[in-house]
């Protein structure tokens, strides 16, 4: 048996019209809004060199660990928040480098991994990369939460690639050194040129927050969460900060 819909009583006012031009069609959910959040890394892996089946190692030697998913375990007050996936893609840098105490002066070698891990667990010690990513990898799989503050990032890859190898091939035709000051700052400098950062910058003309850029040759580039500068929060500064999205 079939049902003649105009026999069905339905209110007009609450009626769905389906115009080609006005009709707001689904869309994406924005990614994860800048704040400071505790998080579970639910996969991670280290990070292979580009177009290649072998391992990045920076100066030859430090691998980088990429933080793949992640899932958020503390928003603060926004508890609706919590149990949400995140593709994070975060590289972490094992490459050691100096840092001063300020209370005692001293100068100790750190990495990133050793920030990550003490995030979670501030009794933690390792002595080695093999080591701390075991460890990481051990904590990973408990459950453990890590804490950092997060934010947007958009990326106009092909234009840099592009850019920079007109400027590599440019410095082999006059002769200079790529890993030269002034080459490495001109290629920083382009990247950095494609590159917007922060979810305060993605506003458009309306002043409304739209997770995207226009890339140069027309297409939309996607915002994506990052950890800036993999900065991450010790256990023993937790009390300092306010965890969940910030007021952008």
């Amino acid at each position: 048996m079939s049902f003649n819909i105009d026999d069905l009583q339905i209110l007009d006012d609450l009626d769905v019209s389906v115009d080609q031009d006005d009709y707001v069609e689904r869309q994406e959910p924005l990614p994860l809004p800048k704040g400071n959040y505790g998080f579970r890394i639910k996969t991670l892996d280290l990070k292979k060199e580009f177009g290649k089946d072998t391992i990045l190692l920076q100066d030859g030697k430090y691998p980088v660990i990429v933080i793949q998913m992640i899932e958020i375990a503390d928003a603060g007050s926004e508890t609706a928040m919590v149990g949400r996936g995140v593709p994070l893609y975060q590289d972490v840098y094992t490459k050691p480098f100096p840092r001063t105490d300020r209370a005692s002066g001293a100068e100790t070698m750190v990495n990133s991994l050793g920030d990550l891990v003490r995030s979670a667990d501030p009794s933690a010690s390792f002595s080695g990369v093999k080591e701390g990513y075991k460890l990481l990898q051990s904590l990973a799989s408990q459950g453990a939460v890590f804490y950092a503050p997060f934010d947007w990032v958009a990326k106009d890859g092909k234009a840099a690639r592009e850019n920079v190898e007109a400027l590599e091939n440019m410095a082999r035709k006059n002769g200079e050194d790529l890993n030269s000051t002034a080459v490495r700052k001109a290629r920083n400098e382009i990247y950095g040129k494609f590159t917007r950062r922060g979810m305060k910058s993605f506003k458009n003309e309306a002043g409304t927050i739209v997770p995207f850029i226009e890339g140069t040759s027309g297409e939309a580039i996607q915002a994506r969460v990052e950890i800036p500068r993999a900065s991450f929060y010790p256990q023993s500064q937790l009390d300092k900060i306010k965890l969940g999205p910030a007021r952008v």
